[in-house]
């Protein structure tokens, strides 16, 4: 990944996508984290929300 590409998904990805990702229920998120058109970074997000330490990974994107 070069210098471009990492802008590029800093860029992309906001505080906002965060917000919208804590107030989707389990369906919904599930449905985007086997959803192959989605950014890798969203269902790798995704799925360990949906983990035993989901609690944890929403924590840290909250600190972000």
């Amino acid at each position: 990944m070069n210098k471009k590409n990492k802008t590029e998904l800093k860029n992309k990805f906001s505080e906002n996508d965060y917000y919208q990702l804590f107030n989707m229920n389990e369906g919904e998120l599930k449905k985007l984290l086997n959803d192959k058109n989605q950014p890798m970074i969203i269902r790798i997000i995704i799925k360990n929300m949906l983990s035993g330490k989901g609690f944890d990974v929403v924590e840290k994107m909250l600190k972000k």
